[in-house]
């Protein structure tokens, strides 16, 4: 029986993959790349939440549903429990639409 640590199947060696760890990634990988004799990949652009509601649901995440303005980010609370979150969506539901 193969004695490699870890292995399941009899012969078959495992491969290290200490280069994908966080600490030694940007130094290691290169030099498996150019090992492969593989192009370096191109960075990756990146998206943020209304990018990809707006390619996902096909709608701005920043425009009102009832009335078509556009909304306003003010504020994210984080944090609180079920008890204060349905204290602000009732208070949110007592608040009266004003046209402008």
């Amino acid at each position: 029986m193969n004695k490699t640590k870890g292995c399941l199947i009899a012969n078959f060696a495992t491969v290290p993959f200490g280069f994908l760890a966080n600490r030694v990634c940007g130094e290691k990988l290169p030099q498996v790349y150019r090992a492969l004799g593989m192009d370096k990949p191109e960075p990756v652009a990146k998206v943020c939440y209304a990018q990809m509601v707006k390619q996902f649901l096909s709608r701005d995440p920043f425009e009102c549903v009832l009335c078509g303005c556009r909304m306003v980010y003010r504020r994210a609370i984080a944090g609180l429990n079920v008890s204060g979150l349905k204290k602000n969506a009732r208070d949110i539901s007592l608040l009266r639409y004003m046209p402008a």
